[in-house]
């Protein structure tokens, strides 16, 4: 029987669509132990000070789901999701950190290709994250909008149809990912890539540190 995530139980989850930062999250820890499932995600169980951490690579769009999935049939009963994320607000910059309110799409490319032929977008009522979800002193404006979306190319010409919908930010794994988490202890939480696709430098080192740090809070 497929099974992932016994190493993870009664740890402190960290999971990650980025490979590079659950690389570098590894680094970090002491006493590191790796697991996996045949491919599909990568995991490293290490010591972070007196903590038991567990990092988890979940892959990106709807694998995320189905790692935190296979997470709570293995017993973990909380997880810190740290994804990466493009903002649509100007108020919103490349290099800050956002913990959004709630969550809205995860339509399938072909649902949603469908929909944008009529201008429409799809699955654009937002739903509140648990209420483990944090507020952070990062100068986010209250209430922001994470909308989940299948593909990049798309994305490039419907900025404005987020703005009016009142999204502020995007990526491709948020809503299967928290829909997956229900009934879990699960806090959301996003680096600003880019506004509009036009991206800023980042500096995994010191963004694993942050990562590290508000996980552990």
């Amino acid at each position: 029987m497929f099974k992932f995530g016994q190493e993870a139980v009664n740890s402190e989850v960290i999971i990650t669509p980025a490979g590079i930062l659950a690389g570098e999250l590894a680094k970090a820890l002491k006493n590191v132990s790796h697991f996996s499932a045949r491919g599909w995600w990568k995991g490293w169980t290490g010591q972070r000070g007196n903590k038991k951490v567990s990092v988890i690579n979940c892959g990106t769009g709807e694998k995320a789901a189905d790692c935190i999935l296979f997470l709570k049939e293995s017993g973990v009963q909380k997880i810190f999701f740290f994804g990466f994320a493009g903002s649509v607000s100007k108020s919103l910059t490349p290099g800050s950190f956002c913990s959004p309110a709630a969550w809205a799409g995860g339509a399938s490319f072909e649902e949603f290709a469908i929909n944008l032929r009529t201008g429409k977008l799809p699955r654009k009522n937002a739903r509140p994250f648990g209420k483990g979800q944090m507020r952070l002193p990062y100068g986010e404006k209250k209430g922001r909008i994470i909308y989940t979306l299948p593909s990049l190319f798309m994305e490039r010409n419907i900025f404005k149809t987020l703005e009016k919908e009142g999204i502020d930010l995007v990526d491709m794994e948020t809503a299967h990912a928290a829909f997956a988490a229900t009934g879990i202890d699960s806090r959301f939480l996003y680096y600003i890539t880019d506004f509009q696709m036009e991206f800023v430098k980042t500096d995994i080192k010191k963004l694993s540190g942050i990562c590290l740090q508000s996980a552990l809070l």
